[in-house]
């Protein structure tokens, strides 16, 4: 998808790239070939400048993931999606409040086939390693909440890459916290936790502390539920993305045991 697209090169914006379509330039070498009318000089010239640094950060691979992510409007990272199903880390954490200084009790993380949860004071230290290796980050509202209070913990930088599905969707003109956008976008959740809000998390949290086993059990689920929204979302955003493409593109279903 990303050798289709033209938005953020050269300040083309999603009117002008819809025209490059409409005219049969569907893919960067077609506009090499086909594209010097469109624009005036100057523009075509760093537009093409803009495509040759397009190819170098593509054949760097997950290297290369941030100048997409820069390139390109926030709207339009998930169609990154094809390109980062294998290296990407979707997150959530819970905490015990919104504070900056509240503490993490929860983290589950997924790699799209997988699911893991590390809870607070038993194994939590064991997530550095998935934390310090992954490529891209997957988040949402990490930007300004999960990575910075998991960066004071885990003691990393974690500066990787992290398409935060918030200001994506944001592009999309839905605002909102995830639970929110998902009940608008009909996506259901399983489990006594479904109508689960950030207080109940705490809450559970503070029932766990005082012995009651099966709070966690339920903390547990309705954590894991928050990252398997998250897989849901950017798939959604992805095929979504590719409707407004001129042919029939590739596109993905959820399939997460």
């Amino acid at each position: 998808m990303l050798t289709n697209t033209f938005c953020g090169m050269g300040g083309i914006g999603p009117e002008a790239e819809r025209r490059l379509w409409a005219n049969g330039i569907l893919t960067w070498n077609d506009y090499r070939r086909e594209g010097r009318s469109c624009f005036s000089p100057g523009k075509h010239s760093q537009i093409l400048r803009d495509l040759d640094e397009a190819e170098d950060h593509l054949r760097l691979g997950t290297r290369g993931l941030n100048w997409f992510l820069d390139k390109l409007p926030v709207s339009h990272h998930c169609r990154l999606h094809p390109h980062i199903l294998d290296c990407c880390l979707y997150l959530d954490i819970e905490t015990t409040g919104l504070e900056k200084n509240s503490i993490i009790t929860l983290l589950t993380v997924s790699n799209g086939k997988e699911r893991q949860t590390f809870i607070k004071d038993r194994d939590f230290e064991d997530c550095r390693e998935i934390l310090r290796s992954a490529k891209i980050f997957i988040t949402f509202n990490g930007r300004s909440f999960d990575i910075p209070r998991l960066r004071r913990v885990v003691n990393l930088p974690l500066y990787q890459p992290n398409i935060d599905l918030r200001y994506v969707f944001k592009g999309w003109g839905l605002t909102g916290g995830q639970k929110k956008i998902e009940k608008i976008l009909g996506i259901g959740r399983p489990g006594e936790t479904a109508s689960f809000l950030g207080a109940d998390a705490i809450q559970l949290w503070n029932e766990y502390q005082n012995g009651t086993d099966n709070a966690l059990n339920l903390l547990i689920q309705y954590n894991q539920n928050d990252v398997i929204g998250l897989e849901k979302l950017f798939l959604l955003l992805y095929n979504e993305s590719m409707k407004g493409f001129p042919w029939s593109g590739k596109s993905y279903t959820f399939s997460f045991a």
